[in-house]
């Protein structure tokens, strides 16, 4: 038979779980982290505000701080290709909308109108200190 706990105040909760089959027990000792979902949106807007100002003016160099050495690689291209058209391309998506937020991850989408037909673009986005792993490509 399971147990369910729930940590409705964001902390950290040291638990003690055990597992038991019918041969033997485990026991161990955790800690639970619970995250206020209202800060960890203000971390993700903050990378993605960062990261857009830095494009609107042009340092490529600044954006890239806001994402590790992975996106680096996929981004920094893709920056050096469109960065002249950036400050067009980031005025014509809506502001950043929050899906769902998880520890260290946050699910966010943005809306584009192309060709009359507005879509919507979603992506994770991983947060493991203060830098993006992927953004909204």
């Amino acid at each position: 038979m399971g147990a369910l706990s729930s940590y409705p105040v964001p902390g950290t909760y040291i638990v003690n779980v055990m597992a038991t089959d019918a041969l033997e027990s485990h026991s161990q000792t955790v800690a639970i982290t619970v995250w206020d979902p209202v800060q960890m949106d203000n971390l993700f807007n903050a990378v993605w505000t960062g990261m857009n100002n830095a494009l609107i003016a042009g340092d490529k160099a600044k954006a890239l701080t806001y994402l590790n050495a992975n996106a680096q690689a996929k981004y920094g291209p893709v920056f050096d290709a469109l960065l002249p058209s950036m400050p067009l391309i980031i005025a014509s998506y809506s502001p950043l909308q929050r899906l769902q937020v998880y520890p260290n991850i946050g699910e966010y989408a943005v809306n584009r109108t192309i060709h009359g037909v507005n879509r919507i673009y979603t992506s994770s986005t991983s947060c493991l200190t203060t830098t993006v792993c992927a953004s909204i490509p």
